[in-house]
């Protein structure tokens, strides 16, 4: 799978986790290994992005859903919720949200199987960054 966005200089990484009503949660593609989650539990969604790049956007959606809303949206280190998907509104945070060394992992709160599908993470770095 590759990435390609226009008007961005580099995809800075891609994450792909599948959770299924049994919430198995798999992550492939430079991720996280293998994790189970239960309902009502917190997950983390690993991606990385390069250490020296200077991040100006973060999407992580659910192709799945075929919307064009997001799990997580990040602008210039604002997150913003009017371009979320009303089911996540107050249940994604960064991991870190200074996003040291590139780390643009979220956590999804609460998980129930309604969360099951395919996430991706992507990002876009400054202009100036190489």
């Amino acid at each position: 799978m590759s990435l390609i966005w226009a008007g961005c200089p580099l995809p800075s990484c891609l994450c792909v986790g599948v959770l299924n009503s049994s919430g198995f949660l798999r992550t492939m593609v430079n991720c996280s290994p293998d994790v189970t989650v239960n309902p009502g539990e917190d997950v983390p969604l690993q991606c990385q992005a390069s250490i020296n790049a200077e991040i100006i956007l973060v999407k992580w959606s659910r192709p799945d859903l075929k919307s064009n809303k997001y799990v997580f949206f990040l602008r210039e280190n604002r997150p913003y919720e009017k371009y979320q998907l009303p089911s996540y509104r107050g249940r994604v945070n960064l991991s870190d949200p200074e996003m040291k060394d590139g780390n643009v992992s979220v956590v999804l709160k609460n998980v129930s199987v309604y969360d099951t599908g395919t996430y991706e993470c992507r990002g876009c770095k400054g202009w100036g960054d190489s």
